[in-house]
């Protein structure tokens, strides 16, 4: 469950991004997964998963340059309520588009 306690959103009361490792590391020793900031991913955007790589590889299919074109965010930021702050919750947003509220996920492919 997401508390103050374990995250950063709208109920936690700081107002502002916190620093990275405030809260408690999950099960699997990563921190900071929920809340604090929106997350951009490599995927573009996309209403639904029809036609979605089954390889957990990126969905990159949109033209490169365009004005209008969105990429995903995860993930809640500190002004969501608590039910946003899953990495599971997407939206999209222009790729140009810079706020305190967006940040950005590191992965790392494992041999």
């Amino acid at each position: 469950m997401i508390t103050p306690d374990n995250a950063n959103y709208d109920s936690s009361g700081i107002g502002c991004t916190s620093e990275v490792g405030t809260y408690p590391a999950n099960p699997w020793g990563l921190y900071d997964m929920h809340g604090n900031v929106l997350e951009w991913v490599e995927d573009d955007w996309h209403r639904n998963y029809r036609g979605a790589p089954t390889d957990g590889s990126a969905w990159k299919d949109m033209r490169e340059g365009r004005d209008a074109h969105l990429g995903v965010l995860r993930g809640g930021s500190w002004i969501n309520a608590s039910r946003f702050c899953r990495s599971a919750v997407r939206s999209g947003d222009r790729t140009r588009h810079r706020i305190n509220i967006f940040g950005f996920r590191v992965a790392r492919t494992l041999s």
